[in-house]
């Protein structure tokens, strides 16, 4: 007769042998989801996923959101600039919020071709790079990618942009008579594709600066020249030999479009120029260049008497 202990005794051994089972597989699962994704299948830059990502673009027309990273040629930028500059005076307050409106154009434009926002789609593309663990390990903690996909946050916050640049773009149309709002719309729409990316765009907008600053220290050596032969010495301030100039009605349009409102002078970048006197027969100009604080491409003149 067999005791009645016996198969309880193995039925508890054999719950005990399943639990540890339970837990030996339960903290190896845990253990590979939290182990780190493997980065090295990860793109490093966007411009790696833009191939892929312009697949998720449906219809005919350009993808603007993923457009090739490149800048425009110079024929390109030429004929930009000369068709801005039949709506408005070129600089870079009107330059500016002209690529505010183009931006908006474009996001509204990718809403009717792509099913999802650009940060899921950056981020949905880069996980079919990695192995299927990695994959689920990303999928249960999303942030994860974030931390691994370096300017990702390039595409986030988009909303918070997209705001500021349609109130760039409003107070720029708000400024324009119709037919000149209507003009730089339809200039929009032709130029919105080549100008979809941000290298484009910033390498146009550093042109276009640099340009500036340089025809308004070209205008200002003339001034200054023409203020000392008038008087014998250099003006104290530029606000003294800008005074002049306008009430002689000889001031350079394209001085007169630089001035802020507190009456200083501004370079291309939009930073006030630095003037000061050599000596009787020097004077010189300063232009803080595109990197403000660092001196390294400052853009000076000296003035001397012809």
């Amino acid at each position: 007769m067999h005791s009645p202990i016996a198969p309880r005794l193995h039925a508890r051994a054999a719950v005990g042998l399943a639990l540890i089972a339970f837990a030996l597989i339960a903290t190896l699962s845990v253990a590979a989801l939290t182990r780190p994704v493997d980065r090295q299948h990860l793109p490093t830059t966007l411009a790696e996923l833009r191939p892929e990502l312009r697949r998720l673009h449906r219809g005919e027309a350009p993808c603007v959101r993923w457009s090739d990273d490149a800048p425009l040629t110079p024929d390109e930028r030429e004929r930009f600039l000369h068709d801005l500059d039949d709506v408005l005076a070129v600089d870079l307050r009107t330059l500016l919020p002209t690529l505010a409106a183009i931006r908006l154009a474009n996001h509204r434009a990718a809403l009717t071709h792509h099913d999802a926002p650009p940060e899921q789609e950056v981020a949905a593309v880069a996980a079919t790079r990695l192995d299927p663990a990695d994959r689920l390990r990303v999928a249960l903690r999303p942030e994860r990618l974030r931390d691994l996909l370096p300017r990702l946050e390039q595409v986030e916050g988009e909303e918070r942009r997209l705001l500021r640049d349609d109130l760039r773009a409003q107070r720029l149309r708000a400024r324009l008579p119709p037919e000149d709002a209507a003009r730089l719309d339809d200039l929009i729409q032709r130029w919105r594709a080549p100008l979809a990316s941000p290298s484009a765009q910033e390498d146009l907008v550093q042109n276009v600066a640099a340009r500036i600053t340089q025809l308004r220290l070209q205008a200002l050596r003339l001034g200054l020249i023409h203020y000392r032969d008038r008087f014998g010495s250099w003006p104290s301030t530029l606000q003294t030999l800008l005074a002049h100039l306008r009430a002689e009605q000889t001031l350079d349009p394209i001085l007169d479009r630089g001035l802020a409102p507190d009456g200083s002078l501004r370079d291309g970048w939009l930073r006030p120029f630095t003037y000061y006197r050599l000596d009787d027969a020097r004077a010189r100009l300063i232009s803080d260049g595109p990197a403000e604080h660092t001196g390294a491409d400052d853009v000076f003149v000296t003035v001397t008497p012809p």
